[in-house]
């Protein structure tokens, strides 16, 4: 019986390559996301052993659908890689930005680890941070206070439940996904931080999803246990030669 995985956020950026690169490498998965048309390219491609359950991991009923999807299997990984990114100065963001941020960002890492526990027994959970949990830029608020406590549940949950279950977060950088897409095109008047990442991306320090999928792939599947527990940067070079194949950037020769 192969390996189970299943990964939040997996119809389009960071979860749909850690997706790939844990299907492509034996790992059976199941895909959840909340966009039905992009999630079944994924499910659908015979070479893949993905099924997708399509679920807003932030609703109740279909998380309880995720569970069931998964039933009494054993989970060797669980990848909190769904998020959203509200971008607006704290004076003008709407109470439903906010919420969105905190709902999926923080909520829904919480009871997904909490209804999946009893399958995780031996297995890791791996949850996405940011630099943006300790760095305040101008129209980012939402989506740095909802990382800062993403990153103390993480510590939190790795306290009470680390005997059985080991836990990792892990920094990806500035990636190469629709969000960093968003952040570029913002109106700067509502996202300043936009020159940030603008002025990053003509530096060439941006990654590509898929060399972040061959990263967290190396986490979950062959870093020793006691080592995977802990916060990994994948701008760390201490760690490359055990996974990296190439330059970490694009804009690297």
């Amino acid at each position: 019986m192969s390996r189970l995985a299943l990964v939040t956020g997996a119809s389009s950026g960071l979860g749909r390559a850690t997706a790939i690169a844990l299907a492509r490498s034996g790992t059976s998965v199941v895909a959840v996301a909340r966009r039905p048309e992009l999630l079944e390219g994924l499910a659908s491609d015979p070479a893949l052993p993905v099924e997708g359950v399509v679920a807003d991991v932030t609703v109740p009923e279909d998380r309880a659908r995720v569970f069931a999807a998964v039933g009494d299997r054993t989970l060797a990984a669980l990848v909190h890689a769904a998020g959203v990114f509200p971008r607006a100065p704290l004076a003008r963001m709407t109470r439903e930005e906010w919420d969105a941020a905190m709902r999926t960002n923080v909520d829904a890492r919480l009871w997904m680890t909490l209804g999946l526990c009893e399958r995780l027994r031996g297995g890791r959970v791996l949850f996405v941070g940011s630099d943006a949990a300790t760095t305040a830029r101008h129209g980012g608020a939402a989506y740095s206070v909802s990382k800062a406590a993403s990153a103390m549940l993480w510590t939190c949950l790795a306290a009470e439940l680390g005997d059985e279950v080991a836990f990792a977060m892990a920094k990806p950088g500035l990636v190469e996904t629709a969000m960093l897409d968003d952040s570029l095109a913002a109106d700067r008047e509502r996202f300043g931080a936009g020159e940030v990442y603008a002025a990053m991306a003509d530096r060439g320090e941006t990654i590509s999803a898929e060399k972040v999928g061959a990263f967290f792939r190396w986490l979950l599947l062959e870093a020793g246990r006691e080592e995977f527990a802990r916060v990994w940067d994948i701008r760390d070079a201490s760690h490359h030669p055990a996974w990296l194949d190439g330059s970490l950037y694009t804009g690297t020769a």
